[in-house]
Parts: C-alpha cells; sequence; structure tokens
C-alpha cells in the first residue's frame, strides 16, 4: 500500500489482501518451520502465518461457522424492499484489543472469519512498517505443540500467560481455546515492540455489528482509511453458486450501466463484468457479483437482484478506529 490511496472498491478490496500478506513473514520458511514433524503426531493442515491470506479467500466464498456474539444491533437496511422489516444487524465480538500501538500507527483492517479475528495496523512509514494482531479460534493444538518446543529463548510470558516468539512473531496463550498473536514488519526492535503491545492487550467483549452479511453469515473483512474511503467484503453460496458481496463508499465501476431495481432502489448493472451496484444512499453501495473463478461464468441481471435481497447491510458501519494512534 502507499499514500495514493485507490477509491475504486475492487482496488481497496485488492489493498485489503495485500496488507494481510504484507503483515506476515515470506511463507516458506514458516510453512516448513511449523510443519516439520518433531515427533509422532497427527499431520498438522493448517499454516499459521499465512491464514490471513487464506481467510481473504474463505470469506468471499463461504458462510459463517463461527459464533455470534449477539443477535441483534440497530436496524439493517432492507433486504428486500424500502418497505419490508429489516432483519437485525449481527455481531460478532473481537474478543481482545491492544490498549497501545506505537506512535503514529493506524488501524486499517478488521476481520472476522472462521480462523479468528485479524486486525492490521499500519504505521507512519506506509507500508514499510506494519503489525498484524490475531486471535486465533483454531490452530490451539498446534500452537499449543510449538511453544512446548520452543527453544528457552524464544519463551516468554504475557501477564502471566505462556508465550513464545516464532522469529519476530508472538503468540500468546490467555485463555484454552485461544491463542493471540502480533506479527511485527519493518519494525525497530520488533520483539520489544511485540511484547509491549502484548502486555497492553485487553479483553474485549462488546459487539460488534457486521457491516454486510449474506443470508445471515458473519465473515467479513473491512478496510479502508477513513470514513470517506472505506470498503467491506463478505460472501457465500446461493442456490449451489458462490458469490462475493461488497459495501463501500465507492461502486468502483467504470463504463455505462443497464438501469433496473433491486430491493425496491434504482440499481445498476454492468453485463460485461457481470456486477449489480446499489446505491443505497450517498456515498454507500452495495456490489453484488460472482465470485471470481471462471471468467466467463457471470452473474445475469435477475440472478444478482435476487443474491442482493438475501444480504444484510448495517446503516451506518463503524469506520471511526481508522484514526491513528
Amino acid at each position: 500500500m502507499n499514500d495514493a490511496w485507490k477509491t475504486g472498491t475492487e482496488e481497496l478490496l485488492r489493498d485489503a489482501l495485500e496488507l494481510r500478506a504484507e503483515r506476515t513473514p515470506p511463507p516458506g520458511p514458516v510453512l516448513a518451520a511449523l510443519h516439520r514433524p518433531r515427533r509422532p503426531r497427527k499431520p498438522l493442515f493448517l499454516v499459521l502465518a499465512t491464514a490471513a491470506t487464506a481467510a481473504a479467500a474463505t470469506v468471499a466464498i463461504t458462510t459463517v461457522t463461527t459464533r455470534p456474539v449477539a443477535e441483534t444491533a440497530p436496524p439493517a437496511i432492507s433486504a428486500t424492499s424500502t418497505s419490508a422489516p429489516a432483519p437485525a444487524v449481527r455481531t460478532v465480538s473481537l474478543e481482545y484489543s491492544p490498549a497501545w500501538m506505537p506512535p503514529g500507527f493506524a488501524e486499517r483492517l478488521r476481520s472476522y472469519a472462521a480462523y479468528g479475528v485479524e486486525r492490521g495496523y499500519e504505521g507512519p512509514g506506509g507500508s514499510a512498517q506494519g503489525i498484524t494482531f490475531g486471535v486465533r479460534f483454531q490452530d490451539v493444538e498446534l500452537l499449543t505443540d510449538r511453544m512446548a518446543e520452543a527453544a528457552p529463548a524464544d519463551r516468554t510470558t504475557v501477564r502471566g500467560a505462556p508465550a513464545f516468539y516464532f522469529g519476530d512473531l508472538l503468540y500468546w496463550q490467555p485463555e484454552p481455546t485461544r491463542f493471540l498473536s502480533l506479527s511485527p514488519q519493518g519494525v525497530a526492535d520488533p520483539r520489544a515492540v511485540v511484547k509491549l503491545i502484548a502486555e497492553s492487550t485487553v479483553r474485549d467483549d462488546r459487539p460488534v455489528p457486521v457491516p454486510v452479511s449474506l443470508k445471515g453469515s458473519t465473515e467479513f473483512s473491512l478496510h479502508g482509511t477513513g470514513p470517506d474511503r472505506w470498503t467491506a467484503q463478505t460472501g457465500g453460496e446461493h442456490r449451489g453458486r458462490s458469490y462475493a458481496v461488497h459495501l463501500g463508499s465507492d461502486d468502483g465501476q467504470v463504463g455505462e450501466p443497464r438501469r433496473t431495481t433491486a430491493l425496491g432502489r434504482p440499481a445498476s448493472f454492468y453485463p460485461e463484468r457481470g456486477v449489480l451496484v446499489v446505491e443505497l444512499r450517498p456515498a454507500q453501495y452495495l456490489v453484488v457479483q460472482r465470485a471470481r473463478g471462471a471468467p466467463d461464468d457471470l452473474g445475469a441481471e435477475e440472478e444478482l437482484v435476487e443474491v442482493a435481497g438475501q444480504v444484510t447491510t448495517d446503516p451506518d458501519p463503524r469506520v471511526d478506529w481508522f484514526a491513528r494512534w
């Protein structure tokens, strides 16, 4: 990423995925080391350091398998018409939050998926500096094994909880079913910095509204730089097909659309790309398309209008956390 922030929805989504990839070390050594058998155990299937990149694809094509913390929040925008009652916006808990970051860092990415929570922080130097904070719902057994096998110099504690370093990545276990992680990039004295952040981390069970949901899913990724430049994405299946759904401050489209109606509102359909765009309110656009796969497998207008009817959106997504520390 750089200071020339893009306004198109697809470009913002691409930046979100790049941010996740940037915030993890090169996957080769991490994958090889974490999956290297050291004593007879069952196979280790999941990659830790590259989990964020894999989850990005998961968000785009799967429905939720994780637990929501609450089921009610402010009323959503209607998924069928302007007069039909709207389902409640679903909420989740991020579970833990850092209370300190180095000066000048800003949170740019939040995601919630089956594997856990990821939050991306960008340093004042742009993409040259970054920190990813994670809450792992999965991989607990694998991480417990690796912590037991860590060298004495790599073992530590965080507020009394067992912890270990894997390179400059820090993992700690504040409760039996959770590991938290911090992954630095381009940060001076990285182990000391992530240890300070870890020591500041506190439990955070506040309900967070899901910005956009397809058929009740709670998996999402929200990325941006401020109230006027942000995008959220989710995905799932409908009638046996996978779809990607975006909600953001820009529709990201060019060209001449065909005018149609969706959700009881005027909408635009771009047949050459198989994209449906609905302006829900000023500077808030819903974009629906088939999940990327076969380039010629484009959704039809009626199909995407039907999928849009299965979407629930938060009418006022929280984006105030983009501010810098």
